[in-house]
């Protein structure tokens, strides 16, 4: 029984139908792996006795909950049950996913952004260029990529006392550059504004918006996805500027 890889899972619960992406790694007896869905992405460790496999997973929303996971494997297909604390047992249906399903499955938008998600393309940043810079005020500059893309992204924070808990980033189809402007229609509101950002006590966003500079995306993945990357990406890369946790990224959209 070789249950490796990705699953697409349905849950039916009385809530509804809840589908869930759950990606098994088998290790003799056990396997390790993560479930991405409605409840959160968790990681997981279960057992394999035969071609049943077991595990168990600490749900945060909508409430906190231990769920406990039965399947069994028939080829492609997998069928068994899910329950959760005192609630009853909920049925589940899965089928293994071809490469490009799994792409497709992990690019869908799974809700909102959070520091626990995992974007299957925008997801390996390197730090080019990390300096201190005057002008127009002082800040620090930090540029990179995303390996395996043409996605770039630029943040520009502020020295720590002027900085209040807010960041700027503004998603203008023509502001296809990763640093700060001039575009090529050199609106204000494509340019971004240091300046005021500063005064505003915020650090100033920038992504070409997944292509290449000076050109657009091939395809529409990078203007949300890759966008919101640079987003949560900031907010990690802003905590170690001012003292606390290292740069991170983790996206999903």
């Amino acid at each position: 029984m070789n249950a490796g890889g990705s699953w697409k899972v349905t849950l039916s619960t009385p809530v509804g139908a809840q589908v869930i992406r759950l990606r098994i790694e088998p290790k003799g007896e056990a396997f390790s792996g993560r479930i991405d869905g409605p409840m959160g992405s968790n990681d997981v460790q279960g057992k394999i006795a035969g071609n049943t496999l077991s595990w168990i997973m600490d749900v945060k929303k909508p409430i906190p909950v231990k769920v406990t996971f039965t399947a069994t494997i028939d080829g492609d297909r997998m069928n068994g049950h899910a329950k959760a604390g005192l609630f009853g047992k909920a049925p589940l249906v899965g089928e293994r996913l071809s490469e490009e399903a799994d792409r497709s499955m992990q690019a869908a938008d799974a809700g909102p952004v959070t520091a626990d998600s995992v974007d299957p393309q925008f997801n390996k940043p390197t730090i080019e260029i990390d300096e201190q810079r005057q002008e127009p005020a002082p800040h620090r500059y930090v540029h990179g990529r995303f390996e395996g893309t043409d996605a770039r992204f630029s943040f520009y924070f502020p020295p720590k006392e002027r900085y209040q808990g807010r960041f700027f980033h503004n998603t203008y189809p023509l502001a296809l550059s990763a640093d700060v402007g001039p575009f090529p229609i050199a609106f204000d509101v494509a340019t971004g504004d240091l300046g005021f950002t500063f005064d505003s006590g915020a650090y100033y966003v920038q992504t070409n918006l997944g292509g290449a500079d000076g050109r657009p995306p091939a395809d529409h993945s990078g203007l949300s996805r890759q966008c919101s990357g640079g987003e949560v990406f900031a907010r990690g890369g802003g905590a170690d500027v001012w003292g606390a946790p290292a740069f991170r990224l983790s996206v999903r959209r």
